[in-house]
């Protein structure tokens, strides 16, 4: 089965011959065998009306059209209307022939935003560097711009020159015009033309020279010369000479199909580059910070795909989506505090581009620094010290000798914790003082943390950093070195390095529970009777608060004791959060966590049943 045969180098100039050429081409040729499928992503084409191509597929190929002289004046903006993506015209013929409406039509195409390109028409004969000439005078006539296609060399019609001797003449124009423009032309031709008069050498595609214009009318699809071009198919296709094209008057027109969703491949001067903005950015550890990538782009719409290399251990970089034709992306740095956490330092950073078998790169610099802050992850109270049973210490604490008892890996607090939230509690003190809770040892602090008269029991909330063992380290000071005291501390949260925890948010103090007056608990507490109050949805607390800040205060109490605070209700607690004497007003700063519910529960322990007391509890801020 035969294709048919291209029209001649004259027939192709007086494009007035097109529809009666292709009528008879229609009639003497039968469906040819398929060596390239159809556009990808497209249903087979059928012909119909002369120039009218169907197709049964919903997305649309890009459509275009070349001209010569023969079409004479074009309304540019109606065919753009049309929906013509492109248009390929002829420029110059031989050594010295140049279109007369060439530089018309290749200024008007381009104001009415159709993609532009320039084909020669080919005389090859045997004068001395006559390929050379052909070659030159494309060149002066083309004036190539960026935005334009990929000039093309028209091959067709009857030879006068054998098929080594025509395979030397093209490559040689092709050469010539390689170096003076510095882009590899793309040819045009038919499937016979290149069996027949070029030997069906598939030398030049895998020379570099890849962009086939095949002209094969009346198919479904074209058959594809010199083993399918090297294997890189057909670009464009010429698919009829007899089209109808509004703004188009005089004569035919042929009709062509670009084989991609975007010209850009097949574009002279099409580029694109990179920017980071910042240069330089500092982040803390275990937080994000972004850079603004701009992608200026010239002639270049196609999709760019980013990348980012340099990165720190523990720190990952995305990019935003962006348009296949956009001009800016984000770049999202995200640096770790945890497995592993992310080094502080300078680190450069690489960012690549890649489209279209082009990479561009640009540069920026991210600075890592040290944690300055922690998160806090809220507990259930828990008893670490109690001297007067040996937990954590055994035996009381005499006067200036400071005793150190282990946090961290009990009660739930993990070695990374840097501090810890807690209750420091004395009792039974020979004499009056104060005790000092820190990090380090010293047997005479210069800072006091809870003061007391001789004998009282007493409690203040605290939050405490850790010394570099996950320790804490407790002074009693009095007046007498033969002074002795018992000393409890019960830790309510901790501290860590990393972002696993809880961001603290301060709030005006707000008052949520005073029986009294009946605000949050109506009625005193009774001994023992564990009673729940709602904190989350008042005052300021948000539903997704996991702990809070605040001052616990006892008033009028019938007896002596104490009050727990805490997520769950117990009415036996294990531990105390603010101690008291007979009738006492006395308050406590605590932090705590909430329950499930958001919810806190408060027991007033003592040692009668009977005993009554009024609680008050005011919130200060929240942890989430």
């Amino acid at each position: 089965m035969t294709a048919p045969v291209l029209p001649s180098p004259t027939s192709r100039s007086i494009r007035g011959l097109g529809t009666l050429v292709m009528a008879l081409l229609i009639g003497l040729a039968t469906a040819p065998t398929t060596a390239a499928s159809p556009l990808r992503g497209q249903a087979a084409t059928t012909i119909g009306t002369p120039g009218v191509v169907q197709t049964s597929a919903v997305t649309q190929p890009l459509e275009g059209i070349d001209v010569s002289h023969w079409q004479a004046s074009i309304d540019w903006t109606q065919v753009a209307a049309a929906g013509k993506a492109f248009a390929i015209i002829k420029a110059s013929q031989g050594t010295s022939y140049t279109d007369p409406y060439y530089a018309t039509n290749h200024n008007g195409a381009r104001a009415a935003g159709l993609r532009t390109g320039a084909y020669h028409f080919a005389e090859p004969d045997a004068t001395p560097n006559d390929a050379i000439l052909e070659a030159d005078h494309f060149v002066s006539t083309l004036g190539l711009l960026k935005g334009d296609l990929t000039p093309a060399l028209d091959l067709e019609g009857t030879q006068v020159l054998g098929v080594a001797a025509l395979q030397a003449w093209v490559i040689s124009w092709l050469g010539e015009v390689t170096a003076k423009l510095g882009v590899r032309p793309m040819i045009y031709t038919s499937p016979n033309f290149w069996k027949n008069s070029m030997g069906d050498t598939s030398a030049l595609a895998d020379a570099g020279y890849t962009t086939l214009w095949v002209a094969h009318w009346g198919v479904t699809s074209p058959t594809v010369p010199a083993k399918n071009w090297g294997g890189h198919g057909w670009t464009f296709w010429q698919y009829t000479s007899s089209g109808s094209v509004p703004g188009i008057t005089t004569g035919r027109v042929d009709l062509d199909r670009y084989n991609g969703p975007d010209l850009t491949p097949v574009t002279f001067g099409a580029d694109f580059a990179l920017a980071a903005d910042p240069a330089s950015s500092s982040v803390e550890q275990g937080n994000e910070t972004t850079y603004s990538i701009s992608l200026s782009r010239t002639y270049f719409t196609l999709p760019i795909d980013l990348s980012v290399t340099g990165l720190p251990a523990g720190a990952t970089g995305t990019f935003d989506v962006t348009s296949p034709s956009g001009t800016s992306s984000t770049l999202t740095v995200t640096t770790s505090r945890s497995g592993p956490m992310t080094p502080a330092g300078s680190y450069p950073l690489t960012i690549t581009g890649v489209s279209g078998g082009l990479t561009r790169t640009t540069t920026t610099t991210l600075v890592v620094t040290p944690i300055t802050g922690s998160t806090y992850h809220a507990l259930d109270p828990t008893r670490l010290l109690d001297t007067r049973v040996g937990n954590g210490l055994t035996g009381r604490f005499a006067s200036r000798v400071a005793r150190t008892f282990q946090v961290t890996g009990r009660g739930g607090v993990p070695a990374n914790a840097i501090a810890v939230t807690g209750n420091l509690t004395v009792t039974g003190p020979t004499a009056a003082g104060y005790l000092f809770i820190g990090p380090l040892a010293t047997n005479s602090p210069t800072s006091s943390t809870l003061n007391f008269p001789l004998g009282d029991t007493r409690a203040n909330g605290v939050t405490v950093a850790l010394g570099g063992t996950g320790s804490l380290s407790i002074t009693y000071v009095a007046s007498s070195s033969a002074a002795r005291t018992q000393v409890i501390f019960d830790v309510t949260g901790y501290f860590t390095p990393e972002a696993t925890g809880s961001t603290y948010h301060a709030l005006d103090p707000t008052r949520l529970l005073d029986t009294r007056v009946g605000n949050g608990l109506t009625g005193r507490f009774a001994s023992r009777v564990a009673r729940t109050f709602q904190v989350t949805g008042r005052g300021g607390v948000p539903a997704n608060a996991i702990a809070v800040t605040g001052n616990l205060t006892v008033t009028g109490p019938t007896a002596a004791g104490y009050l727990f605070i805490g997520p769950l209700a117990t009415n036996s607690p294990t531990s105390s959060t603010l101690n008291f004497p007979l009738g006492d007003t006395r308050a406590n700063g605590v932090t705590v966590a909430l329950g499930g519910t958001g919810s806190l529960s408060i027991t007033y322990v003592a040692s009668s049943s009977a005993a009554r007391t009024q609680v008050i509890f005011d919130v200060t801020g929240y942890f989430r």
